[in-house]
């Protein structure tokens, strides 16, 4: 389920989304790594889409080409299992290509891996 505050992250290398109204004049194709910010869900036509902040602009976005993850750019998080050191978010481009930066070094890691062995220290603004 999709909640306010997820990231909503392209699948493929170009996502449809709508600004502002979901009509066809105004669909737009969001490119990979451009992820957004889930703001709220609107209700047209008996469906419910989900409306995220990319850049500043609301969108409404096309559902399957969009994945959610609670995880955001820029939250300090830290392992679980009480290995060492906490990590920042830096960059998300998708659910299987997340990277973080700890002690210094860049690594690559999944989504999915971080929302089941970290918790959240500080939280993105």
């Amino acid at each position: 389920m999709v909640k306010k505050g997820y990231t909503a992250v392209p699948k493929g290398s170009r996502a449809i989304a709508w600004t502002p109204r979901r009509c066809n004049k105004n669909r737009v194709a969001i490119p990979r790594g451009a992820c957004g910010v889930v703001s709220g869900k609107s209700n047209a036509r008996d469906y419910s889409w989900t409306r995220a902040d990319i850049g500043g602009v609301i969108h409404t976005l096309h559902p399957w080409d969009w994945d959610f993850t609670p995880i955001r750019v820029g939250e300090l998080r830290r392992w679980k299992d009480g290995r060492a050191g906490t990590f920042l978010v830096v960059k998300i481009e998708s659910l299987l290509s997340c990277e973080c930066l700890g002690d210094g070094n860049v690594f690559e890691t999944t989504c999915r891996y971080l929302e089941d062995l970290t918790e959240v220290v500080s939280e993105a603004r």
